[in-house]
């Protein structure tokens, strides 16, 4: 299928970019790298009237270090996370979940700006950037303004920025000495959406008990969740194979799955539990995934 008609924009700056979006609303939608929006256009699923093209807006486009924050321009491309030095030194976890994304030409257009902007529920983005504990910063007419991960992922595609704000940065805590990692994920065929994945960040004190604990899981929900009754049992304690055990059913057995796209809901609970599990075992073993 072809697209409904629409008017096409392609801004100069992120200030034209703005006034555009801000001039046509409610039927100007803003088209990053264009791989969940364009489909949906293809279907009529998503029909803009007005199309605002970010693809050429260089000063969204960079990846760099301030104050032991990762900062990551929204137009930045999964390829350039996958292959960053800085990523991989400072965000580990992040170039981990990239690799999981649809294939090479996807991730080679798509943006993190636009996955987490579109807030697919079975997303890698959006379950890394609440178990890190990242934001995102939106730019408005009223200015630029943060947005945490816990209020930024409101429903099913739907987040807390307004009509006329743009997702313009990332913003991802660099992890510390002690901060150990995984990402893993379970789908039914490679390069296909996540059944259920699960995004670990622990740090071990000195005598390796968990000093802090935050595990989010996509696809079990209509936006990440965070695993609080794993996290809570974990909390201060020896992560010993029963306890991580333990800890894994008690934040499946609360996960009310409510998308079936992928799979039944019964399957992604258990899948949820097989894999929190997984997850954390691996963070606390080697602090990444073979």
């Amino acid at each position: 299928m072809k697209p409904a008609p629409f008017q096409y924009f392609q801004p100069a700056t992120v200030d034209e970019a703005l006034a555009i979006l801000h001039r046509y609303q409610p039927g100007a939608r803003i088209l990053a790298g264009g791989q969940s929006l364009v489909p949906l256009m293809n279907f009529r699923r998503a029909r803009p009237e007005y199309l605002i093209d970010i693809n050429h807006l260089e000063d969204l486009r960079y990846i760099r270090e301030n104050a032991n924050i990762v900062c990551i321009g929204a137009m930045v491309r999964q390829t350039e996370i996958e292959k960053s030095e800085l990523i991989a030194a400072k965000c580990p976890i992040l170039a981990e979940a990239t690799r999981y994304i649809g294939y090479r030409a996807v991730r080679n257009r798509g943006t993190i700006g636009g996955s987490l902007a579109h807030a697919d529920p079975s997303a890698e983005y959006p379950a890394v950037l609440l178990a890190a504990d990242g934001e995102i910063t939106a730019r408005g007419p009223r200015g630029a303004r943060q947005i945490g991960a816990e209020e930024f992922f409101v429903d099913t595609c739907v987040t807390a920025l307004q009509p006329d704000e743009i997702l313009t940065e990332v913003r991802l805590p660099a992890l510390t000495s002690n901060q150990q990692w995984s990402f893993l994920e379970h789908s039914r065929g490679y390069s296909t959406i996540a059944t259920v994945g699960v995004a670990a960040l622990i740090t071990l004190d000195k005598n390796k008990r968990c000093a802090a604990v935050r595990i989010a899981v996509a696809g079990a929900g209509t936006t990440p969740l965070r695993c609080r009754e794993a996290e809570d049992l974990l909390s201060g304690q020896r992560p010993t194979a029963a306890l991580i055990k333990k800890a894994a059913a008690a934040s499946a057995a609360v996960l009310q799955p409510s998308i079936e796209l992928q799979a039944p809901a019964a399957y992604k609970q258990a899948m949820a539990k097989v894999y929190i599990e997984r997850a954390v075992k691996a963070a606390v073993g080697q602090g990444r995934v073979a």
